[in-house]
């Protein structure tokens, strides 16, 4: 199919969310899976997804045009011939020195003009349900879960089928607020007056109706080269 829009747009770490006019690019178990269905719908009946076969989190389709790449390099696209870079939810699951490298890619790529948005977990918002959280037990949970992310709350050793489920999950590996966020950009050579941070499907990068989600609890910015 004849991509409808001639401009370069990337979608880093695409997962489950992409648009067709966007080349979306994710690498891991999971992205080869969505490339062998029934491979994948096997691994889901056998239950060995993620919270089994009850969690249907994992039992989504990727996009059609996904494209196999590893995002923890920098990306191979040509100086100054990207207009649009996006990603959502990928950056904290990288190294910090990975995200750099990323990030001065990301700048390299971009046409001068184009922007990059990003939306990733806000270490604000998962402190503050720390502070507002009634319980003493379940208020340290959520930032056990928000930082490791690995689903290893037992009281026990992880089983069998847990360790399989395990492999398809990547834990997170950095957190973020907005001015953290705004100086690795500043770090990347993005200028620091053309970062500007966001609502929810608001901003210059367009199909934001469809890429934008985990409104609650993200920070979405854009900065533009």
């Amino acid at each position: 199919m004849v991509k409808k829009d001639k401009r370069i747009m990337i979608n880093i770490g695409c997962g489950p969310t992409g648009h067709e006019d966007w080349i979306n690019l994710d690498w891991g178990i999971l992205a080869f899976l969505h490339r062998f269905l029934w491979l994948e719908k096997l691994i889901f009946k056998l239950g060995l997804w993620p919270g089994g076969q009850n969690d249907i989190t994992y039992d989504v389709k990727w996009p059609k045009n996904l494209r196999l790449a590893n995002c923890t390099k920098p990306l191979k696209f040509r100086k100054n011939s990207v207009d649009y870079i996006y990603s959502s939810h990928f950056f904290e699951h990288i190294k910090k020195y990975q995200t750099i490298a990323v990030l001065r890619s990301c700048y390299r790529c971009l046409k001068p003009g184009g922007t990059i948005r990003i939306s990733i977990p806000d270490l604000d918002f998962i402190i503050d349900q720390y502070k507002n959280s009634t319980d003493d037990i379940k208020k340290v949970d959520v930032i056990n879960d928000h930082i490791y992310a690995l689903g290893e709350q037992g009281l026990t050793p992880l089983g069998f089928y847990q360790k399989i489920q395990n492999l398809f999950m990547r834990g997170h590996q950095w957190i973020y607020n907005y001015e953290y966020l705004k100086g690795m950009l500043v770090k990347s050579r993005f200028k620091e007056f053309s970062i500007v941070r966001c609502q929810p499907r608001e901003g210059k990068v367009p199909n934001l109706d469809v890429l934008d989600c985990h409104e609650d609890e993200s920070i979405f910015l854009e900065a533009t080269k």
